[in-house]
């Protein structure tokens, strides 16, 4: 089974930031809600290892569904350039935005086209992690 891992570096009141890296050694920005305790539609979701499955829904078609989140149901990987557009789920992007404009990801439909192919139609499992850096 696939296994990505998803790095995040960033945790602002305003959302959180990481790095998705692609079995094919394709790196993926993320953006999601900020933490918040895991609240349902408030928060991103606690570090941890998930499966995902492709998804289509009334809403959200041919993306992917991460399953087994503890207290919580319908987290989707989807298109979403910032965290206001999110209700939990997490956006790939191309890259991020430019400081300036605010937490973000670009071009977050052809990521998720860059997911999809990495990806395929079968389960995956997905690895999230803060980053902590060492010091001597």
């Amino acid at each position: 089974m696939l296994r990505l891992r998803l790095e995040r570096f960033a945790y602002h009141p305003e959302g959180t930031l990481g790095y998705l890296y692609l079995p094919n050694g394709t790196t993926l920005a993320t953006v999601e809600k900020q933490w918040a305790g895991n609240a349902q539609n408030k928060s991103c979701i606690p570090e941890g290892v998930y499966r995902c499955q492709p998804f289509s829904g009334s809403k959200y078609k041919d993306v992917y569904e991460i399953t087994e989140v503890p207290e919580r149901s319908a987290i989707l990987f989807h298109s979403a350039n910032w965290p206001h557009q999110l209700q939990g789920c997490i956006a790939p992007g191309l890259k991020l935005t430019p400081a300036k404009n605010g937490l973000g990801v670009m071009n977050s439909r052809a990521a998720m086209e860059v997911l999809k192919a990495a990806c395929g139609t079968e389960p995956f499992e997905v690895e999230i992690t803060g980053y902590r850096p060492e010091y001597p």
